[in-house]
């Protein structure tokens, strides 16, 4: 059994827990979307549960960044259950793990130490000089006013819930490669179409195998 997962980002406006259309049709969203209508046709593959785990950019109200995240968990959640119910796929019980986060105050000194901003280190260093979280908000939100790169490319990234959709990918048994390398060799990964010459001391056979690896495998 090999585990998969795929992962994507939902990035929400100021204070709003919407998920926008735009948002769906990014590209992670949209390899998403093409990853769960791939794999809910494998018959070897399960899907097992998701996390969804949900922020809040730190310059909002403490109490209201809370339950901000916690909204965000939700409507990232309903996103990808929209995606999986399309596809066929169930999601019964607790298949969600979802996960508020309230404010990234940590992925915000990330984005901070990330930019080229010169007053970068200064400004960490202010912040930090506040251990209560709302008086930081507050500093936070002066130099928002202030430094107009904060507004534009750091806060934005941090409003967001992050996806991660898992499942369990079972391996085919010996018969079942023989079989698919005749009838359905394009089902096989690689290293199975390969496996599948090993199995067989018929030259003929091999080469028929091979063959078909060659052709369906150019690129490699």
């Amino acid at each position: 059994v090999v585990p998969k997962e795929n992962a994507a980002t939902i990035n929400y406006l100021v204070n709003n827990s919407t998920v926008r259309s735009s948002e769906l049709s990014d590209a992670d969203m949209k390899a998403m979307k093409a990853w769960v209508k791939e794999m809910s046709k494998n018959p070897m593959f399960t899907f097992k549960g998701a996390d969804v785990v949900a922020y809040a950019s730190p310059e909002g109200e403490l109490s209201l960044n809370t339950n901000l995240a916690d909204n965000r968990a939700a409507s990232g959640a309903n996103a990808a259950s929209s995606i999986l119910r399309s596809n066929r796929v169930k999601t019964e019980g607790e298949f969600f793990n979802k996960m508020g986060k309230g404010e990234d105050w940590d992925g915000f000194k990330a984005a901070m130490q990330a930019t080229d901003i010169e007053d970068k280190d200064m400004i960490l260093r202010v912040l930090e000089m506040y251990p209560d979280k709302s008086k930081r908000e507050s500093e936070i939100r002066n130099m928002a006013a202030t430094f107009e790169v904060l507004q534009e490319k750091i806060l934005p990234s941090l409003r967001r819930s992050e996806i991660t959709l898992k499942g369990e990918l079972k391996a085919y048994s010996d018969e079942q490669i023989k079989e698919f390398s005749k009838s359905a060799p394009d089902t096989l990964s690689a290293e199975e179409l390969l496996y599948a010459a090993t199995m067989t001391e018929d030259l003929d056979e091999k080469m028929r195998i091979y063959s078909t690896f060659s052709n369906l495998h150019a690129c490699l």
